[in-house]
């Protein structure tokens, strides 16, 4: 499972999870909202956003796991890249 949440500014803020399926594919139940600044949320279903892993870094027991993100809402013209600062954890 993966869970975004950002605060872009003090107007937008953007909350997503995306759940992966047994096969690696993305679950039906992945979603979230893009919450406006009169505190309006504004749901969002899978197809609409985009969260794809860019790059990894393997623990010293030899799990991987992602490095960066990219994170799109095309309707809404977001498009971010996430990138950790500190890959190393454990």
């Amino acid at each position: 499972m993966g869970l975004v949440f950002i605060q872009l500014n003090i107007v937008l803020k953007l909350m997503f999870y995306q759940l992966r399926n047994k096969d690696g594919g993305r679950s039906i139940y992945s979603k979230g909202a893009i919450i406006f600044e009169n505190g309006k949320p504004r749901h969002y279903v899978r197809r609409k956003v985009k969260i794809e892993s860019v790059g990894n870094w393997e623990s010293k027991i030899h799990i991987r796991y992602p490095s960066g993100w990219k994170f799109s809402v095309p309707n809404r013209d977001i498009f971010l890249k996430l990138t950790l600062l500190l890959k190393t954890r454990n």
